[in-house]
């Protein structure tokens, strides 16, 4: 995957142009009802989500957002009880700069603009998924090349906003190869709208399956299209190949419980509970985890390449700093200073600067330390609390876990109880509980959080001290008397291989 750089604006007249092609990225006239028009209303917008559980919108260039914040601000003002994916990808993503600058013509949409600059990620190739609204709206950003990352997508499309910028100028935006990935992804009966009506456009969806028909264009512009996949026969490419272990279906319908109040437990229960599932969290009462330590470190590891695990630990570090249950978890002062080991460690975080080319908002160099104003602490029993917010706990050890033709039946100090499906995320403890069922044996692996007398004079927390570990000053505004913690190892439990 090659490199993804942030991308700048110039202007013409009222609207913003993209350096890199050289197009305008919404109407002079007025993008906002540009959208409205020919996209919203291109694919009937709002009627088209009304009796929908899970609605999934798919765009080609995402841009400045506009799109995305017209449809969030339609779906929230209609009332819809479901909820809205909206998929998006862009090989040139806009710094928060240029976003806020675009963004400032729009006061109708200033509350929704606001937030999502507020989750918006580095320039790093991947998928990077956000969620507003409580995760009633759902934001999935590829950047990178449109039709590879269409390619690694499995998905059920319901519309399509096909927004690229004018074919002439941006023709992979409009290549069979990205055709062949949006018949695919499209569910029969799914729509799409554009605002160009280039024939060869109009040609190569309706070879795909789309019945395609022209109609009037947004202010001057005479005509574009819309249509609705047809015809899924016609579709020839095929799907995605996962390797087995990442071929999950979806969970069949039914309560689900969790064993483990912890980090782990707390996440899952969050995610599923925006999914509208019925979850019960079981969280021993007294009993000691390594997400009881007074505070944790969102630190991020990153690697030299561009292989699929490198993308996710600098995604998942994007995702952490936006995370919504962490909103009110978070110390007052933010950063992190990654500290090298060595000589060679100092040039190891010089190449990893210079890999990454991130914005300074997200990463920058400071003498032989990298500095991650994003990055900080989080006070654990906060952002616990906040995760489990709504969710039905149980405070009780559970004793057993049984299987049988209907589920899974939990027994927890004397009740027991029937669920469909059961997540144990127990720590050591799971090994207790999964040794019947074949479950690789668990080892525990020991950590220690020191208390010492010692301070950073920037404020900020140290990453990867020598011959230290992990160090955060305790005055970073959570509600702790002591001078600092120190984190000598991770508290984990890792799997025996067989």
């Amino acid at each position: 995957m090659k490199k993804i750089e942030h991308s700048e604006l110039t202007w013409r007249d009222n609207a913003p142009v993209s350096a890199n092609f050289g197009d305008v990225y919404y109407s002079a006239e007025n993008g906002l009802a540009e959208t409205n028009y020919v996209f919203l209303h291109g694919v009937g917008a709002p009627d088209i989500w009304r009796d929908h559980d899970h609605f999934v919108i798919a765009e080609t260039g995402f841009g400045t957002g506009l799109n995305f914040l017209a449809t969030w601000k339609a779906f929230r003002e209609s009332g819809a009880r479901g909820r809205l994916t909206f998929i998006s990808v862009e090989g040139y993503p806009l710094t928060e700069r240029a976003l806020e600058a675009a963004h400032e013509t729009f006061p109708e949409v200033a509350e929704y603009a606001a937030a999502l600059r507020a989750a918006w990620p580095p320039a790093a190739p991947g998928f990077h998924k956000r969620h507003f609204d409580g995760g009633k709206v759902n934001l999935l950003l590829m950047f990178g090349d449109a039709a590879k990352g269409y390619a690694r997508l499995n998905a059920e499309v319901d519309a399509w906003f096909l927004d690229g910028f004018a074919p002439a100028k941006n023709p992979e935006m409009w290549s069979d190869a990205l055709f062949d990935q949006i018949a695919r992804l499209s569910k029969p009966g799914a729509r799409f709208a554009t605002f160009t009506a280039a024939g060869f456009v109009r040609r190569g969806l309706i070879a795909r399956g789309f019945d395609v028909s022209k109609v009037k264009g947004y202010g001057t512009k005479r005509e574009r299209l819309v249509g609705e996949m047809k015809d899924k026969s016609l579709v020839t490419v095929q799907q995605t190949v996962w390797p087995e272990w990442a071929q999950l279906s979806p969970a069949a319908d039914g309560p689900m419980a969790i064993i483990g109040g912890g980090i782990a437990g707390a996440s899952m229960a969050y995610a599923l509970e925006a999914r509208g599932r019925d979850v019960t969290v079981y969280r021993s009462p007294g009993h000691p985890c390594a997400s009881q330590v007074p505070a944790a470190i969102l630190a991020p590891r990153f690697l030299l390449d561009h292989q699929p695990v490198a993308e996710f630990f600098t995604s998942a570090y994007a995702y952490s700093t936006a995370f919504a249950p962490y909103t009110q978890a978070w110390a007052e002062a933010h950063g992190i200073t990654m500290h090298p080991k060595n000589a060679k460690d100092a040039d190891r975080l010089k190449a990893i600067a210079k890999h990454l080319d991130w914005s300074d908002d997200w990463l920058r160099e400071a003498d032989d330390t990298l500095v991650l104003p994003r990055g900080g602490s989080i006070d654990t029993t906060t952002a616990l609390e906040s995760l489990l917010d709504g969710v039905t706990l149980v405070g009780a050890n559970v004793t057993a876990l049984t299987k049988h033709a209907d589920g899974w039946r939990v027994q927890a100090e004397g009740e027991s109880r029937d669920f469909a499906h059961v997540i144990v995320a127990a720590g050591i403890e799971s090994d207790r509980l999964l040794a019947p069922f074949g479950c690789p044996p668990l080892r525990p692996n020991r950590g220690q959080v020191e208390i010492c007398s010692a301070s950073l004079s920037d404020g900020s927390l140290a990453y990867g001290v020598p011959d230290c570990g992990y160090f955060r000053p305790a005055d970073l505004g959570l509600n702790f008397r002591q001078v600092g913690y120190l984190w000598r190892r991770r508290f984990s439990a890792k799997a025996r291989r067989p």
